[in-house]
Formats: C-alpha cells, structure tokens, sequence
C-alpha cells in the first residue's frame, strides 16, 4: 500500500514539471499576422486603392533554406495614396552538435539582407537570439539596402536556442516600392561543429541532417 501511495505521489509531481525544451513543437513562423510552424510558405498581399483594382505585394518564407521576402507595392486612388506594410518572421529553434567536453562554443548567427525602395518605399530587417541579442537595419532614406546583421552567439553542444529573423517593407503612392530578402546563415563554428534545426535547415553552418529525425539526431549528440 505504501509503494501504490509513493507511485501515485511520484506521478504527481513528474506532471506538475515543465516540458522540456527539446520535446517542445517547432516554433511558428508569420507572414504578417498568420502564423504557422510549417517549414515554407508564400502569399500575395493585397494592397487597396478604391475604386481601382487592387495591386499585390508578395510575403515568403522558407526555413529549410533559411531564407525570407517581403515586397509591398504602393497605389493611388480617388481616396488618396494606397499601399501598407508587411513583414515576415521567421523562427526556428536549433541545437550545437559537435564534439563533446569542450566547454561553450563561440560563434555568429547571420541575417544577409538585400533590397531596395522605390517613391515612398522602406525596407528593413532584424535579427534576434530570443532571449540574447539582437541587430537591426533598414534603408535610412537610401535606394538600397546591402548589409549583413550578425549575432554572437555561445553555447555548449547539445544546448538549443530559438533565432527569430525578420524582413519588412512598405510602400505607398503609386510609384512606391519596397521589397528586401533575408539570408540566414552560421559563422565562426570551429571545424567538426554545426547546427540542426527543428526545421530541417540546410544553409550555412549546418550539419546534413537527411537521413536522420531531430530527435534522433538530439539523442545521438547528448
């Protein structure tokens, strides 16, 4: 009798603990405000200027390469000046592989982004360690935008940490334009280390992960 008291007290308390981290979903992505932990998704945006038929700007993004756009297109109506923003976010959660032992690794996480802007256009981009740091750019004004954020990052093989990037545009009038790509890339990791992903990512720095599920791949690296 006192062994089922302890079982059942034992139960208890395991179902009051928190899930860990690695049995967690993957983390949603969003164009604009629709959010969704698939991999890719793309969708055209419609940008309103009455009584004329509406223009689209695009919104994407596709995780397994690391990579995201934005484009928003400005219009003009009997109503005034038309068009608006968009923005995508991208988020996935990955995990240092390596050799074990060594202690915390040092290394960057990258966003390349490249874009321009047209009339009354912007265009711009983040990029954030979600509980660490975070780089910011847009095109200040200018035609253009052609920069590379970085992030420094440190963790121990086997740790998991969530990057969340961004690219956002807007436009408005008729000859406004704004339009930016994101690249996502890992830096800096000393030769035999890399990264997987919730998402299956397979850009720079990552480690091939085809024939092998996240969760087999997170106890093979424990």
């Amino acid at each position: 009798m006192a062994s089922l008291r302890v079982r059942m007290v034992m139960a208890a308390v395991l179902a009051l603990l928190p899930v860990a981290a690695s049995a967690a979903p993957c983390p949603e992505s969003c164009l604009d405000g629709s959010c969704n932990a698939v991999a890719a998704r793309d969708s055209a945006v419609a940008f309103v200027c009455p009584p004329f038929p509406p223009v689209f700007g695009q919104v994407s993004y596709d995780l397994v390469a690391g990579r995201l756009y934005a484009k928003a297109v400005g219009c003009s109506g009997f109503d005034g000046p038309g068009g608006g923003g968009v923005i995508v976010r991208g988020s996935d959660r990955f995990r240092l592989v390596g050799p074990a032992g060594g202690g915390p690794v040092s290394f960057e996480v990258r966003s390349q982004l490249v874009g321009g802007v047209g009339g009354l256009g912007t265009c711009g981009g983040d990029l954030v360690e979600v509980g660490g740091a975070s780089a910011s750019a847009n095109d200040a004004g200018s035609m253009y935008l052609y920069t590379t954020l970085a992030v420094p990052l440190s963790h121990q093989v086997g740790d998991e940490f969530r990057i969340d990037y961004y690219a956002s545009a807007s436009a408005g009038g008729p000859s406004g334009l704004g339009f930016v790509e994101a690249q996502l890339s890992f830096a800096g990791l000393p030769p035999g280390f890399g990264v997987t992903s919730c998402q299956g990512y397979t850009g720079d720095g990552a480690v091939v992960t085809r024939k092998a599920s996240w969760g087999a791949l997170k106890v093979h690296y424990r």
